[in-house]
């Protein structure tokens, strides 16, 4: 079902459950925001990505500019502001993940990190030369 999926007008990828749990997928930067965002006890059978700016909710004279649910870069660009004390101005131009802001606020606290943080410290923020 998803190759024929994939065949759609719309659609960039299609893959099935089955493949992502037990890593039959492609180690492409697509492929792994797929695999990222599959859970075993709450993901359907089938995971849809459609190409860039198409949405399912395009019908009906409804039209999106962004969802915030899609893998492109319009939909999951986001600026991230630190600020405060010892924090200096700078922007950096680089893909953080959302998992990085606890392990970066527990550095900048000189605390520990949450038990099971996964992210990296975004060590710019750190930095207070």
């Amino acid at each position: 079902m998803a190759a024929e999926v994939s065949t759609f007008d719309g659609v960039a990828l299609a893959v099935t459950s089955r493949d992502i749990e037990e890593g039959n997928i492609p180690k492409y930067y697509l492929h792994t925001l797929v695999v990222n965002n599959h859970s075993k006890n709450r993901s359907g059978d089938i995971y849809i990505v459609l190409d860039a700016h198409r949405f399912v909710a395009d019908m009906e004279g409804l039209t999106l500019a962004a969802t915030h649910i899609s893998p492109w870069g319009y939909d999951t660009f986001v600026p991230l502001v630190f600020s405060g004390f010892n924090i200096d101005d700078e922007i950096i131009y680089y893909r953080v993940s959302t998992t990085d802001i606890t392990v970066t606020l527990s550095a900048v606290l000189g605390i520990k990190a949450p038990s099971g943080s996964q992210g990296k410290i975004l060590e710019n923020v750190l930095d207070t030369d």
